[in-house]
């Protein structure tokens, strides 16, 4: 896959011992905050996502509630959660969502940072519904959800 200029994206959750050795194969690595704090032994997602970043060229930690953040290039990158008119229900399968939403929008070719609200976004909506799928954006929601909110963040 690599050989193929494909994208490769890892989220291995604590999964193998020896996660560097898998994930410096890959392009993005997405962890959320208690997997990156076990893994690298630091003491905030923000240095985990640093320490990360020096295996994979994009290291993206989300933070539940508070979001996501990402480490690229030497540069950290935060996104706010998406906000919610509904009540949270289940968190199920919310980090899923958020790598499905971050894979999306780094295929289509967006940014770093509107790659982390499409991730936001299908996350924050996942938790609003029982099983974390049944509230997950279709891509035409995702789209309408995203130019909608996207001044905000820029």
């Amino acid at each position: 896959m690599k050989a193929s200029g494909a994208p490769i994206f890892f989220d291995v959750g604590c999964g193998p011992r020896d996660v560097y050795a898998v994930i410096r194969h890959g392009d993005f690595f997405l962890p959320n905050s208690v997997e990156a704090l076990k893994i690298t032994g630091a003491a905030t997602p923000e240095e985990a996502a640093c320490l990360l970043a020096g295996y994979v060229p994009t290291a993206v930690v989300t933070v539940g509630p508070r979001g996501a953040l990402a480490y690229q290039q030497g540069q950290l990158t935060r996104c706010p959660a998406h906000p919610l008119d509904k009540e949270v229900v289940d968190t199920t399968g919310a980090g899923d969502a958020f790598d499905g939403g971050f894979i999306y929008g780094i295929l289509k070719g967006y940014s770093l940072l509107d790659a982390l609200h499409c991730g936001a976004i299908c996350g924050s909506l996942s938790t609003t519904a029982l099983t974390g799928t049944a509230a997950v954006p279709t891509a035409e929601e995702l789209e309408r959800l995203r130019s909608g909110a996207s001044e905000a963040l820029h």
